[in-house]
Parts: C-alpha cells; structure tokens; sequence
C-alpha cells in the first residue's frame, strides 16, 4: 500500500510539472526525498550509517537534486553544454546489474567501471 501512495505521489508531481514530461522543481525535490525513504527501508540493516546519513538530509538532497534545472540552465551556454551530460548517471554503465552489492563506492573503481561500459563516456584512459 505504502508503495502504491509513493507512485501515486511521484506521478502526480511528474505529471503537473511544466514542462510536459520533466520532473521540474518539485519533481526533482519529490523523488529525491522519497529515495532516502526508501533507501533507509531497504538497506538500513546492510548500510546503516550511510542510509541515516541520507534520511537526515532529505532534506538538502531534495534541494541539490533541482541544481541543474534551477542553476546550471542559467549558466552561459559554453558552461552547460559541458554540464548536461552529468545531469544523471545510467547505472547500467556502472554496474552490469545495478545493485548496492556491485556499487563501486570508491571514486577510481567508479570512473573505471564507467570507462568499461560506456565507450562514448569521455573518460580518458
């Protein structure tokens, strides 16, 4: 039921932003603050120093998910062309099969699995 109510709220807000089929703000602010919830409920007994530090800042998460639309749209053209292509991150060019247990937490393993993956990623060798 619990999970039904998120998806509902989810849609809802994804459906009223402006722009036909974006997030906008609050789509942005919704899910981000929804995804520590839910992180917590999955993964506090296997990760639970890291899934209280994201409960508890729901919050500023909420509010750092809306940067690229609210500030880096508002940079001079030349800055976001650059910016754009991090505004998310496929987990398929991370992991093979997107999981907590595959993540690659430490940043070299991170840009290698990447860099292994997805050709068209930029990252030098």
């Amino acid at each position: 039921m619990r999970t039904c109510l998120m998806l509902l709220i989810i849609s809802y807000y994804a459906l009223r932003s402006n722009p036909g089929a974006a997030w906008g703000n609050k789509g942005h602010d919704v899910i981000a603050k929804l995804a520590t919830q839910i992180f917590y409920k999955k993964y506090s007994n296997k990760a639970p120093g890291f899934a209280s530090i994201l409960v508890s800042k729901a919050e500023l998460l909420g509010h750092l998910a809306k940067v690229p639309d609210v500030y880096w749209k508002s940079l001079p053209k030349g800055v976001t062309s650059d910016l754009n292509p991090t505004h998310y991150i496929d987990l398929e060019y991370v992991t093979q099969i997107p999981a907590l247990k595959d993540f690659p937490f430490d940043m070299k393993k991170f840009v290698d699995s990447i860099r292994l993956r997805c050709e068209k990623s930029g990252l030098s060798t």
